[in-house]
């Protein structure tokens, strides 16, 4: 049996047993264990009205964790954790929202390195702004071993907004799409690899606000688009790594690391971009054959307003008959109808089969960069 004081139950507790007061829970605060209000923990019963209860006791109490031990709490209706309020969640630990059911967090949520979100049933869950310091994809159940398909945890983590981590793997997956108002940070050795065959890996469409850095995308020749940056506002890449990309004979879009399609405020600092390669085509300048390092282009309506290239490596883009290190087009080139602002600085570019630079926009500036 835990050891008590009259209040508080002391740190060796395991919560092997549901406790019927406040405790110190193992991150040394004070709060309530849901199985004192009902909750079964087995992961079918429902243990929505049970959480709701500890909520309330919480709030009532003045004290400010519940902590969910010993079980997988399913949630049959929507569930909301209150501003003010940590939800703690121990290893061993699930919460497993039913369809239909979400499960709020606009208080705190803390959990470690470990699956806490089960989302087999249908159900979401929703960090509110300021719940965590850092949401890890390993709540929803990445495993990020380099053998586990990761796509549904992936996709569930870059769901929220707010502050991402990625911490040291390899996470394979079928895309990578994040979300407007989102910090994504990886760790050193953290790398996302491409699972199956697809036309483009990394989607920005239509996104506000996003910084991403130290990012690591391996197409495993299976993409031939790695990142996509379509009408967004305000994206910022630092240190990008994406290599291995392939375009397979016939495909309808280029092979690129990393295009841009219209946008303002878009910055890619120090990227690195390496083995681009399309599959030779006998027409010249047709989209079968097509490789590019980068690739920063004008649509109707064409914006392209500061958009800055700094620093990075291109490198081993090709075939020799149409292979562009970096490539501007805009369909109004050479008419005067606009000025658009890009800017390309410091890249070091290498074995680029056709051409390093190759300019068919108004408005660009490529200066202190180095080609061999």
């Amino acid at each position: 049996m835990p050891k008590f004081t009259p209040a508080l139950q002391e740190l060796e507790n395991t919560f092997t047993e549901p406790q019927t007061g406040p405790f110190v829970d193992q991150g040394g605060s004070v709060g309530f264990d849901v199985r004192a209000y009902g909750a079964v923990l087995d992961g079918a019963s429902d243990d929505a009205a049970a959480l709701n209860a500890a909520l309330a006791a919480v709030q009532a109490a003045g004290v400010q964790v519940v902590t969910v031990a010993g079980g997988a709490a399913r949630i049959a209706s929507n569930v909301t954790i209150p501003s003010g309020v940590t939800l703690r969640v121990l290893e061993g630990a699930t919460i497993k929202p039913a369809a239909g059911a979400t499960l709020t967090i606009n208080g705190t949520f803390d959990a470690g390195l470990y699956s806490v979100f089960d989302l087999s049933e249908g159900g979401s869950v929703v960090l509110g702004r300021g719940a965590t310091e850092r949401a890890l994809p390993q709540w929803w159940g990445a495993r990020g071993d380099g053998v586990t398909d990761d796509t549904a945890a992936i996709d569930a983590w870059l769901a929220q907004a707010g502050e991402l981590f990625l911490p040291t793997g390899i996470y394979l997956a079928d895309a990578f799409t994040p979300r407007s108002d989102s910090t994504i940070r990886c760790a050193a050795g953290a790398e996302v690899v491409c699972r199956t065959q697809t036309e483009v890996f990394a989607l920005l469409s239509n996104l506000n606000d996003v910084t991403i850095e130290g990012l690591h995308i391996d197409g495993a020749n299976l993409t031939t688009r790695c990142i996509y940056i379509l009408s967004c506002s305000s994206v910022t890449l630092l240190n990008p790594k994406v290599e291995n990309l392939f375009q397979p004979s016939g495909a309808a879009v280029e092979a690129v690391g990393i295009r841009i399609t219209n946008g303002r405020n878009i910055l890619i600092r120090d990227p690195v971009i390496r083995n681009v390669v399309a599959t030779p085509d006998s027409i010249t300048g047709n989209t079968p054959g097509l490789a590019r390092g980068i690739h920063i282009s004008a649509v109707d309506p064409a914006v392209l307003e500061n958009i800055r290239i700094h620093g990075g490596l291109i490198e081993d883009i090709e075939p020799l008959e149409d292979a562009d290190g970096i490539a501007c087009f805009a369909p109004d080139y050479g008419d005067g109808a606009s000025n658009h602002d890009v800017v390309i600085d410091g890249v070091t570019i290498r074995r680029a089969h056709k051409r390093a630079v190759k300019i068919q926009m108004n408005g660009v500036r490529v200066q202190n960069c180095r080609i061999f």
